[in-house]
């Protein structure tokens, strides 16, 4: 009886009506228009805050499964233009092949389905080549350049396979190619106990750089 009477009273009907559509938008799918493509656990460095634990050099994503990735992305994004493709590691450089496949292929993708498409890379900046460079400015990459700061606070932890620190490989040569096509360089820093009180420092360093 006393349900019965609220239902016929509008106000609440009206609440009811408005809570259930409410629900019911939380679980209609929301378009998806980021993708991260892990192209491989390969890389050239050993840095030890890695999150790549126990890293595997055969570890890497197959032409057939970024084609699927990829196919995903064109349909669940729906009606939206904008979309956005990242491709991370290890050092994702060492699958340039298999990027440049996969951003033609994507490229292709987003003419018939009336997209465009961002691409983002994070690297450690150890590998660059003309070629890389080039291939990038014509399809508009964006770089993220994994940086810790200054030489000192960067070789700390960013080392290579024989214990080597990493700072000089990446700022003689490769850290201008990789500005240079972009007109500015983005810094993935990682700050750690032993280097969280240069943080300030580290930072005005980079952006002088």
């Amino acid at each position: 009886m006393i349900l019965t009477a609220l239902l016929s009273n509008d106000i609440f009907r009206n609440k009811i009506k408005s809570q259930i559509i409410q629900n019911a938008i939380h679980l209609i799918p929301q378009p998806i228009t980021r993708l991260e493509l892990f192209l491989t656990e390969n890389c050239t460095l050993n840095c030890d805050y890695c999150f790549v634990a126990s890293k595997k050099k055969g570890h890497r994503m197959s032409w057939e499964t970024a084609k699927k990735a990829v196919d995903f992305l064109m349909i669940q994004s729906s009606n939206l233009s904008e979309i956005h493709i990242t491709f991370i590691g290890g050092e994702p450089l060492l699958e340039f092949p298999l990027m440049k496949r996969i951003a033609c292929y994507a490229e292709s993708c987003a003419e018939q389905y009336g997209k465009n498409i961002n691409y983002a890379v994070t690297t450690n900046g150890t590998i660059m080549s003309n070629e890389i460079a080039e291939f990038a400015q014509k399809h508009c990459f964006n770089y993220l350049l994994s940086i810790d700061g200054n030489k000192e606070t960067h070789d700390l932890h960013r080392k290579t396979y024989d214990g080597k620190g990493s700072y000089e490989m990446l700022t003689e040569k490769n850290f201008h190619l990789l500005k240079s096509i972009q007109g500015w360089m983005g810094a993935r820093v990682t700050v750690n106990p032993d280097t969280v009180d240069h943080l300030a420092s580290n930072i005005q360093i980079l952006f002088n750089i």
